[in-house]
């Protein structure tokens, strides 16, 4: 009976830390810091091409501007998802900040988070792109607030694989663009009329 009260306590005192954490968390913050073999204006056009992001986003089904002008402070986009169970979710994004080839953030919101993400482009010689991100979000209720305080090492973790296969998208559509590059013609050689006099 002992063994069984304190189990008992035991669970009881979790579940209440479980709640406090959802009430007093500030929400997570997660930053990175991406190293990219292209210049800046190639990472940056790709980074926005919205043709492109299905293939550094995953689970990206369809991408439409509710409002605004694209890639302007104050336009509203909406983002179609696939959730792992196989049920769609919304993401509404809408644009806060948009220097091209230097920064860009938004806020966004689900039915799950409401957050912030602000990125900055900095160049680091003629074919060096730092691509610097810093994500704040927080959960809609004390419930969410709590699970992803626990789970954030697992959206990190996700992040990760999204910057890399962003990467790895960028240096190789900017390799085949300076292998498909037309090699521009030789100046023709001078001619020395010195002799002719």
């Amino acid at each position: 009976m002992k063994t069984f009260l304190i189990v008992i306590g035991v669970l009881v005192l979790s579940a209440i830390l479980f709640v406090l954490i959802g009430i007093i968390s500030p929400g997570q913050e997660t930053s990175s810091e991406l190293h990219v073999n292209a210049p800046i204006d190639h990472a940056w056009n790709v980074y926005h091409d919205e043709n492109l992001m299905k293939e550094w986003m995953p689970g990206l089904k369809q991408f439409d501007v509710v409002s605004g002008k694209k890639n302007t402070v104050g336009a509203k986009y909406e983002l179609i998802l696939d959730a792992q169970n196989g049920k769609e979710t919304k993401m509404f994004e809408t644009v806060t900040d948009f220097d091209p080839y230097s920064s860009f953030a938004m806020d966004y919101s689900n039915s799950m988070l409401t957050g912030n993400t602000e990125v900055e482009f900095r160049n680091q010689g003629d074919t060096m792109t730092i691509v610097n991100t810093i994500n704040n979000y927080k959960g809609n209720t004390t419930f969410l607030r709590s699970m992803f305080h626990f789970f954030n090492w697992k959206i990190e973790e996700e992040t990760k694989k999204q910057e890399d296969a962003l990467k790895v998208l960028i240096e190789e559509t900017y390799h085949k663009k300076q292998k498909n590059k037309p090699v521009p013609a030789p100046s023709p050689m001078p001619i020395d009329t010195s002799s002719l006099n």
